[in-house]
């Protein structure tokens, strides 16, 4: 396993373990009061989410991106190394070295993944408490 891809992997968490904890805590929150009826709380949660939908969002495609690369990377270098050594090259062998090489990468980004599938599902959660709330108000007399 690479050092490197390690501690960039471990890097990234950290950096977005504040906004884990803020979605963390808006779903215990609604966990814990599923029939609240502070609109203002939805709209500031959407508002909320679709900040932090952006900033995950965009660390997730750049994390899939750089497992991609570097998997693809490491594969034609142990190519490269077989063909230099005049040892025979297996695919099957080299895709699995590969893969566990960027293991640190994939693990990162399916963290970041799950939290962005998360903030997705609680913005439409936050979006169906105020269309409820405003067709209520619509026939309220």
């Amino acid at each position: 396993m690479d050092f490197d891809l390690e501690q960039y992997s471990k890097q990234i968490i950290n950096q977005y373990s504040g906004l884990f904890d803020t979605i963390k805590s808006i779903c215990n929150d609604l966990i814990n009061n599923p029939n609240s009826t502070d609109i203002n709380k939805y709209y500031r949660y959407q508002d909320q989410l679709t900040g932090i939908y952006g900033s995950l969002n965009v660390a997730y495609k750049q994390l899939s991106a750089l497992k991609k690369n570097k998997e693809a990377e490491y594969y034609n270098l142990l190519k490269l190394q077989a063909d230099a050594n005049n040892e025979k090259f297996v695919s099957a062998v080299a895709e699995k070295e590969a893969s566990k090489y960027v293991a640190p990468l994939r693990t990162a980004r399916d963290i970041l993944e799950g939290y962005v599938e998360v903030v997705v599902k609680t913005i439409d959660t936050c979006r169906s408490h105020i269309y409820e709330y405003k067709k209520d108000q619509k026939y309220d007399v």
